[in-house]
């Protein structure tokens, strides 16, 4: 029994878990951001928490696995971030 054979079950389970890590990311990102400096900041520690998931799980990932191209999901998620921290600045421009 080769490596490859061995670990295409744990590339299918990272698949999958990449796939809910960017779900759930992609879903509390688009919840009301808190407008109280401890939740505002809870916010963005959980946001980033997630995008840390989703790159570690990226790094585990071997590319010929057949996941999307690491910068993707990356640019993506940072891009949604960075969106919303934009948004957030709005709220305190007078």
């Amino acid at each position: 029994m080769g490596t490859s054979s061995a670990s295409s079950p744990i590339k299918a389970y990272l698949r999958r878990g990449l796939e809910r890590a960017v779900n759930s990311y992609q879903t509390f990102q688009q919840s009301e951001i808190p407008t109280d400096a401890k939740g505002f900041t809870s916010y963005h520690q959980a946001c980033k928490a997630a995008l840390t998931h989703i790159a570690l799980l990226l790094k585990l990932i071997p590319e010929d696995s057949g996941a999307e191209p690491q910068t993707d999901w990356l640019t993506l998620a940072r891009e949604a971030l960075q969106s919303r921290e934009d948004e957030d600045d709005s709220l305190f421009a007078d």
